[in-house]
């Protein structure tokens, strides 16, 4: 959905929103799966030092200057993302994020993998197990980080309880579509929906929203 867009409006150039990590682009740009996007640039509140300092994939960058997704800098132009961090904000911010977007002539796409669902609050109780997976693999060892894994499970319990709280926090499609219910967001075309194909292999909540193409006059 993201390169199509890209495509029709001729976007090479992606501005991730509350990259945290990284997010998914540096495995997309590793395996050339990012055409037409040529280059991408991360972006969060609170940079990633880390992150920031590691070598990443060619094409991509980490901007290092705080950026709030509800005012991004005028020079940073592109198609925005947000991968599973949209749930983080509330009605108003998550507005002011697409209304930003929209005033500044921004395709964006809100890509959420959690979801307010029965099923997907039950699948949160399954995240102990990759937490057991990558504690075992952790270097160096420390006997703390084992100790609040397997003999006192604090961290499988602190990650269930956030996947907990991120599924309930999910926005449903129709309540995406809402928030761009309005004058202000008039210039664009909103697409709002659950993905079942997905890259991730599972259903994958979304909002699209480029502007809108003028469509040619007919003549005769």
């Amino acid at each position: 959905m993201i390169l199509e867009v890209a495509a029709t409006h001729s976007i090479t150039q992606v501005v991730d929103l509350c990259s945290g990590g990284g997010g998914p682009w540096i495995d997309w740009l590793l395996s050339a799966v990012s055409q037409p996007v040529q280059s991408v640039i991360l972006t969060d509140k609170f940079p990633n030092i880390d992150t920031a300092n590691k070598n990443i994939p060619t094409g991509l960058t980490y901007w290092t200057e705080s950026v709030d997704a509800t005012e991004v800098p005028i020079q940073l132009l592109g198609f925005r993302t947000l991968f599973t961090s949209f749930h983080h904000f509330k009605k108003d911010a998550a507005r002011a994020i697409l209304q930003d977007a929209c005033e500044n002539g921004q395709p964006i796409g809100v890509f959420e993998f959690t979801r307010r669902t029965i099923p997907a609050l039950l699948l949160m109780l399954l995240a102990i197990v990759p937490v057991w997976i990558a504690v075992a693999q952790m270097r160096p060892v420390k006997f703390s980080r084992i100790v609040l894994t397997y003999l006192i499970p604090v961290i499988p319990f602190v990650v269930t309880f956030d996947g907990f709280v991120s599924c309930l926090r999910t926005y449903s499609p129709s309540e995406l579509l809402t928030m761009v219910n309005g004058a202000e967001f008039a210039g664009f075309e909103w697409k709002a929906g659950i993905t079942e194909g997905s890259a991730f292999g599972f259903p994958v909540t979304y909002l699209i929203g480029s502007p809108a193409v003028k469509q040619p006059k007919q003549t005769g």
